[in-house]
Formats: structure tokens, sequence, C-alpha cells
């Protein structure tokens, strides 16, 4: 029963730190979005994912400071 408990405490901790830091320093991540017509882009590096609450829009800035505005048709994996 410890063992279980400690390894759940574990991943809890792990998860809760790598959120802290997808937050603030940002993690390498593969962003890729498809347009309704089918085109796609495709961003790589280490950025962090912001989001407006009253909007269906995400941002990030790349690893050279430009800022990318994404609608939905987006998704992000962790590299």
């Amino acid at each position: 029963m410890l063992a279980c408990f400690s390894l759940t405490a574990c991943e809890n901790i792990s998860r809760m730190g790598k959120s802290i830091k997808s937050s603030t320093t940002g993690i390498e991540r593969k962003v890729v979005w498809t347009g309704f017509d089918g085109s796609r882009k495709e961003w790589n590096g280490k950025f962090k994912i912001d989001s407006n609450a009253h909007s269906p829009t995400v941002y990030f800035i790349t690893d050279e400071g430009k800022t990318v505005i994404l609608g939905p048709g987006f998704y992000s994996v962790e590299k």
C-alpha cells in the first residue's frame, strides 16, 4: 500500500514539475497547424504555449523570437 502511494506521489510531483517548466521556460515541442484548406505548418523548438480564455487562439514565441498566433486546427506534441 505504501509503495503504491509513494509511486503515485512521485508521479504527481513529476507532473507538477513538468507543468511548471512548461509554463515558465517552455519545453521541447512540435506544433502542427492544419488549415481548413488542408495546408499545414509546423514549428519545432523549446517554447511555452499561452492561450486566452475568451478566445480559441493560442500563441507562442519561436526560438527565433517570432510570435505565432494560431486558431483552431493545431496540436502540440512534446519531443
